[in-house]
């Protein structure tokens, strides 16, 4: 019977790229619904070519990882560059996200100026 003994380094440095690829994927389809462009029929073929591969892989190789304890080092470098890749992404999403919302506040604020100066009634005051 073989015995492997389970890494936790391994573990969790998957697990932390898994969650990492979970808060970009999520924040993807929130932008997405924000700007009107979602499209729930997309989303499968989008889980196929972008997320899929990267979460296979991770699995793949953790799991080989626990047999052949030379391709760890090859797992925490192939994690470090996804969780690199990912944080710049989810970084981008949320700039791009508040320029999004900073655009919808200025638009309504815009909104209501225009509003309250087309309304706005001139009352002579008197400065003394």
């Amino acid at each position: 019977m073989m015995e492997f003994e389970l890494d936790l380094q391994v573990l969790n440095s998957l697990l932390l790229v898994l969650s990492v690829i979970l808060v970009d994927t999520l924040l993807g389809i929130i932008r997405a619904i924000a700007r009107q462009e979602f499209d729930v029929r997309v989303l499968p073929q989008f889980l196929q070519t972008s997320v899929f591969p990267y979460v296979g892989s991770l699995i793949v190789l953790a799991v080989f990882s626990f047999f052949v304890p030379e391709i760890k080092a090859l797992l925490m470098t192939a994690a470090a560059f996804l969780l690199a890749k990912y944080l710049a992404e989810i970084k981008d999403k949320l700039q791009d996200m508040m320029m999004l919302s900073k655009a919808d506040i200025e638009f309504f604020c815009l909104k209501c100026l225009k509003h309250s100066i087309n309304t706005a009634t001139i009352t002579p005051r008197l400065i003394l």
